[in-house]
C-alpha cells in the first residue's frame, strides 16, 4: 500500500479524518476544480478526479458529499456545501422545520484518479435531521444529522465514534482494498543473443516478471529467477537484434 497521498480539500479536519481512516499520511491541498451542477455526488466526483489529476500529474482523492432528505425528494443531494455557505446548518433545520418526515441520507464518493484513471467508491447512511444543532465537534451537517440506531449527531461523536460507522468509513475501506492491492510486475523484453548478456537477463529476472527471446523462440520466465542460464551460441549469426 502505499504511505501518503494527495486530498484536495481546504479543510484540514477532513485531511485528518482521512489520515485516519486510511491509516497512512493525507496531505490537504487546495486546488480549483470543475464542478459539475448535480444532485448525484457520483458525477460531481468523477469530474473533479479527472481534473485533480490533469493538474496534478500524480495519484490524488477528491471527496463530495450529499445529504438527502426524503421530504425533499433527494434535495439538497451534492449541493449541501452551497446550502450550508449560504445559510448554514440552521439555515436547513428551519427549512426542514414543517417536514413530517426527518428521514434522511448522507452519502460520501470518494474519487481515486492515477494514470489508469478515475475509480469512484460510495458510502451511504441513513438517519434522521434532528430538531436542533447539537454537539461541537465534526463540521458541515455533523451538528444536524443523527445516523440510524443512534440518538447522538455525528458532532456529539468522539472521533473514534464517528469514524467507526461514517458514510465517509463505509467509503474509504473499499478504497483501502484498491490501494492495498500489489503493484501488477513491470514487463520487460529483451533479445539476448550473446553469452555476455546472461548477466543483464539474470538481473531483469529478479526484478520481476520478464518476457524475453532466446534464440528467436519466446521464453516466459518469473521472479526470483534461480536458476542457471545455458547460454546460446557466442555469436547467433543472422539472428534479429530487435
Amino acid at each position: 500500500m502505499i504511505d501518503s497521498i494527495t486530498l484536495i480539500t481546504g479543510n484540514e479536519g477532513k485531511a485528518r479524518e482521512y489520515s485516519t481512516l486510511l491509516g497512512i499520511q493525507v496531505e490537504a491541498v487546495k486546488a480549483d476544480l470543475i464542478e459539475v451542477q448535480s444532485l448525484d455526488v457520483v458525477d460531481v466526483v468523477t469530474r473533479k478526479a479527472e481534473d485533480a489529476y490533469a493538474k496534478l500529474q500524480r495519484p490524488v482523492l477528491v471527496d463530495d458529499t450529499g445529504l438527502s432528505l426524503t421530504a425533499w425528494n433527494g434535495f439538497p443531494g451534492a449541493l449541501v456545501a452551497w446550502c450550508l455557505s449560504s445559510v448554514g446548518p440552521e439555515g436547513i433545520l428551519e427549512w426542514a422545520a414543517a417536514a413530517t418526515d426527518r428521514s434522511a441520507t448522507v452519502t460520501t464518493a470518494i474519487g481515486y484518479a492515477d494514470a489508469d484513471g478515475v475509480q469512484v467508491f460510495i458510502g451511504s447512511l441513513n438517519g434522521t435531521i434532528a430538531t436542533e444543532r447539537r454537539g461541537g465537534g465534526g463540521f458541515g451537517y455533523d451538528s444536524i444529522f443523527v445516523p440510524d440506531n443512534s440518538g447522538l449527531t455525528f458532532a456529539e461523536m468522539s472521533a473514534d465514534q464517528k469514524n467507526a460507522i461514517s458514510h465517509r468509513r463505509l467509503a474509504v475501506d473499499k478504497l483501502r482494498e484498491v490501494l492495498e492491492k500489489p503493484e501488477e510486475p513491470t514487463y520487460v523484453v529483451l533479445e539476448i543473443n550473446r553469452r555476455h548478456e546472461a548477466d543483464a537477463l539474470v538481473a531483469a529476472l529478479n526484478r520481476g516478471e520478464v518476457l524475453t527471446t532466446l534464440g528467436g523462440q519466446a521464453v516466459q520466465a518469473r521472479a526470483p529467477y534461480m536458476g542457471a542460464y545455458n547460454p546460446v551460441e557466442e555469436e547467433c549469426e543472422g539472428a534479429d537484434r530487435g
